[in-house]
């Protein structure tokens, strides 16, 4: 999950597996695949980072995660 900020300085996380498309004009408008819209302080260059973020985060936790056992 990401955390962004709505323009009226309410933050909030989103699951960035949703999100559809992101456009800048000037304003980040974050578009998620329900049709959903959310205008947002950050900009598209900040989403994009902290998604890489969160994705790189998950696969470290996935290779250091031990084995299970029994199963092969």
């Amino acid at each position: 999950m990401i955390k962004i900020t709505r323009l009226n300085g309410a933050s909030f996380v989103l699951n960035p597996d949703l999100l559809e498309r992101l456009e800048a004009h000037p304003d980040t408008v974050v578009h998620l695949v329900s049709g959903e819209t959310y205008i947002v302080k950050e900009t598209v260059n900040d989403i994009v980072a902290a998604i890489r973020e969160y994705r790189a985060a998950v696969v470290a936790a996935a290779l250091s995660a031990s084995p299970v056992e029994g199963v092969a």
